[in-house]
């Protein structure tokens, strides 16, 4: 690998890269060879960035112009993944993209090589049957300690708690885009005072800009327990279709009953942050 390669789609340098490889390369080894052995693959592998590289003397115009690369990437970062804030954190941003916390992904799958590592030496081949047995058993390890870590975790976004007891049902929904606007109502983070204060630390107050109250917020735009009189209208649509409870744990749990709060929930947010957001600008200017 050269230092001097393109980043990946992570923004790690490949200098980076070069520099960790000797006390990587082990760990490295087990996460191909388990891939290799399994046959399967994250999606992640399969993505990447598309840059288009001008060429010399071609017009800029026409794809002619242009020579396509693509950077592929261990795994696509979940904030980007969820379309978020680069501010949400880990956990929060791994819980809204589905995807397990990556140190314990890793730990599942060096977990199964070693079974399969174990079978091979002793002179036996391990049926696809016994594979899949082992593969479902390190998930549910995975998850178990998955929600163990989120219940743990000290930061302060609501997605974690509302998220962690309905995790496998979050997981393995079949429904449901997560949205720009959706994903800052979800992880707070966006265009609310309380964030751009004290995150972005953009404005010099947290408060609320479309109506008295002190501290603008994804809860107090939400929440009926705490509500901004601006958006009363938004809930009461929103309510008439997911329910007059609109606590996290009931947001979230209605997220994952169907395509048809999914899309109330959107919607709710869409109508929100449109509104929201050139106001945000406005000051700014």
């Amino acid at each position: 690998m050269r230092k001097s390669a393109a980043p990946w789609p992570n923004w790690v340098p490949a200098r980076v890269l070069v520099l960790v490889l000797d006390h990587l390369k082990s760990r490295i080894r087990v996460l191909f060879d388990t891939r290799l052995v399994s046959g399967r693959f994250p999606h992640s592998w399969k993505e990447g960035n598309l840059v288009l590289l001008p060429k010399p003397g071609r017009p800029s115009t026409s794809v002619v112009g242009f020579k396509p690369i693509v950077l592929l990437n261990e795994r696509v970062v979940a904030v980007r993944a969820i379309r978020g804030y680069r501010t949400v954190v880990a956990e929060a941003s791994c819980a809204l993209a589905r995807t397990p916390l990556w140190d314990l992904e890793m730990e599942a799958l060096a977990e199964v090589y070693r079974r399969v590592s174990a079978a091979w030496t002793g002179g036996t081949n391990p049926p696809p049957i016994k594979f899949t047995a082992w593969w479902d058993d390190t998930r549910r390890t995975t998850f178990t300690r998955w929600k163990a870590r989120l219940e743990t975790s000290r930061v302060g976004l609501w997605a974690i708690g509302a998220l962690q007891p309905i995790l496998e049902e979050w997981t393995v929904r079949q429904h449901g885009v997560l949205t720009f606007r959706l994903v800052q109502v979800l992880s707070g983070h966006g265009c609310f005072g309380k964030y751009l204060h004290v995150v972005a630390r953009r404005e010099t107050t947290p408060d609320c800009h479309h109506s008295d109250c002190c501290e603008d917020s994804a809860q107090h735009t939400r929440d009926t327990s705490v509500s901004c009189p601006a958006w009363a209208e938004q809930r009461r649509d929103l309510a008439a279709v997911i329910g007059e409870d609109l606590s996290p744990p009931a947001v979230a749990r209605a997220l994952v009953g169907g395509n048809r709060a999914w899309t109330a929930v959107a919607i709710f947010c869409e109508n929100v942050i449109s509104q929201k957001k050139p106001v945000e600008r406005a000051r700014e200017d």
